[in-house]
């Protein structure tokens, strides 16, 4: 998604419900560190850039397929951004007692 205001900035992913946008996400390919895409969303949060899209939002989310999906609330700085983690080993053992 392309948005306008004092600049044109580009969002990989814009999660909307009932028209209202919640969740940002931007993904890099796995070459470029997901630090990268953290401070995009920075960026674009910027009072000169796109500040007022930010305000409706809950999530802002940053990930490539090397180190995963990491996400935060806007104007979070980098280094309080959480790893998602998934469940693997409880789904792997749900899918084996339901097989049962």
């Amino acid at each position: 998604m392309t948005i306008k205001n004092n600049y044109e900035r580009h969002l990989d992913l814009v999660v909307y419900i009932n028209g209202i946008a919640v969740a940002v996400i931007e993904l890099k390919k796995s070459t470029v560190s997901v630090s990268q895409s953290i401070r995009q969303n920075l960026s674009n949060q910027n009072e000169h850039f796109n500040k007022p899209f930010f305000t409706t939002m809950q999530f802002v989310m940053a990930g490539n397929t090397a180190e995963g999906l990491h996400y935060a609330t806007i104007e979070t700085p980098e280094k309080y951004y959480l790893e998602w983690k998934n469940d693997n080993v409880n789904t792997a053992r749900n899918r084996l007692t339901k097989s049962r």
